[in-house]
Formats: C-alpha cells, sequence, structure tokens
C-alpha cells in the first residue's frame, strides 16, 4: 500500500509525518509555484530516512509538493 503524510501547520512550521513502519523512506520535497506545479526537482530532506516526521520552516512560496521515496533495496 502507500503510506499516508500527514502535514500540520504548527507556529512557523510545517510538520510532515507518515506512519512508523515507512521509516527508512525519504521524505522528498518540491517547492513550485502553483502555475508550474509538480515537477521533477524533488530534492531529500536530510535526516527523514531515520524517522518518520520532520519539521520544516514555513516558506512564502505559494506551494511545497511532498513524496516518501523508498530507496533502492
Amino acid at each position: 500500500g502507500r503510506p499516508t503524510l500527514t502535514v500540520v501547520n504548527a507556529s512557523n512550521l510545517v510538520i510532515v509525518s507518515w506512519p512508523s513502519n515507512y521509516i527508512g523512506w525519504q521524505l522528498q520535497m518540491q517547492v513550485n509555484p502553483l502555475s508550474i506545479g509538480l515537477s521533477t526537482n524533488w530534492s531529500t530532506q536530510t535526516g527523514s530516512v531515520s524517522t518518520n516526521s520532520v519539521f520544516l520552516p514555513i516558506s512564502t512560496n505559494p506551494a511545497a509538493f511532498f513524496r516518501l521515496y523508498s530507496p533502492a533495496p
């Protein structure tokens, strides 16, 4: 199955979390204007492979996209 990402706005942070049985997967993010939408510029969030939640500062950019990526076994 596919993991569900939970995104919560807390003060000046966005908290992205996912089920603990997906520890070992990488959280990837891209930030684009809404007029562009999804693209290919994914970046892996440092340290995300060893946890199931990441705290990120809120950006003024209008759109952030997240995905979990399973590294090759």
